[in-house]
């Protein structure tokens, strides 16, 4: 869904440029289900290098965390703070996962490797899964405004407490944002700048009419034809408390507002 700012020009909105083609486009919404999204328990067994088709992987029976189509990441520093992607699954077994068309990285030895959870939304608000049923449920978000595809990964489980809390250096999660039914770095809809806004639901609530008690925040950390990333903090307490840990039922509060070049989309 867009707003188109050349129209608004005329009811007193911005003009970015007339002629040049210039929209908002957002997504707002709830989500959750957050602290089962990531990370699989899944690990790699004996170093991989390129172009391997297959990993051996331990610890985590792969079947019960990892299905065909998934999005695999692994992090790339030891906080966690960076991901990049393996590849996209074509096969799996309890030790055994193949990516046919090769290892985007290669992996080390104990590597873990993280799941995305892809949602896709329609014109009308319905919610389908892409990817991983696993980790994810259509009930898990809720679209008040826009269309296309979320992808949540890079979430990080808290190791110093709970089983279920998240932690990554202060960072919660990832978030890809997609305006259409798929990413698309050549099509005529190019987003060149995002800003985003950010709450939480600590203790949880019902999504789709969560209450902020807690602000977040988060940072535009990447952007490519029609999708934008986010980096999305933990919430904190009080002037001075530390950082809040979110569990699985706490719900996320997102608006995320995208200036974009089109040529007519």
């Amino acid at each position: 869904m867009a707003l188109d700012l050349l129209e608004a020009a005329s009811v007193g909105g911005l003009d970015l440029g007339r002629g040049n083609d210039v929209q908002l486009v957002m997504m707002t919404g709830e989500i959750t289900g957050l602290a089962s999204a990531g990370m699989s328990g899944v690990r790699v067994a004996g170093a991989v290098s390129l172009p391997a088709t297959s990993i051996t992987v331990d610890t985590t029976d792969a079947t019960t965390k990892i299905t065909v189509g998934d999005r695999l990441f692994k992090s790339e520093n030891a906080d966690g703070t960076a991901f990049a992607e393996v590849g996209v699954v074509t096969s799996v077994g309890a030790t055994t996962i193949g990516i046919s068309a090769g290892l985007a990285v290669a992996l080390g030895d104990n590597d873990e490797l993280f799941v995305a959870s892809e949602y896709d939304i329609d014109a009308d608000g319905t919610v389908t899964l892409g990817g991983n049923p696993l980790s994810a449920a259509t009930t898990d978000l809720v679209l008040t405004q826009g269309a296309g595809q979320i992808v949540v990964k890079g979430v990080n489980l808290d190791s110093t407490t709970a089983a279920a809390d998240i932690d990554r250096g202060g960072i919660g999660l990832t978030m890809e944002f997609t305006f259409g039914k798929s990413f698309s770095a050549t099509d005529s809809l190019n987003i060149i700048g995002a800003v985003g806004d950010f709450g939480w639901d600590q203790t949880g609530g019902t999504v789709g009419s969560a209450v902020v008690s807690h602000v977040g925040f988060g940072s535009c950390a990447a952007i490519s034809g029609n999708k934008v990333e986010f980096h999305v903090g933990l919430p904190y307490g009080p002037e001075g408390a530390s950082e809040v840990e979110i569990i699985d039922g706490s719900v996320l509060k997102f608006s995320i507002l995208a200036v974009a070049k089109s040529d007519g989309v």
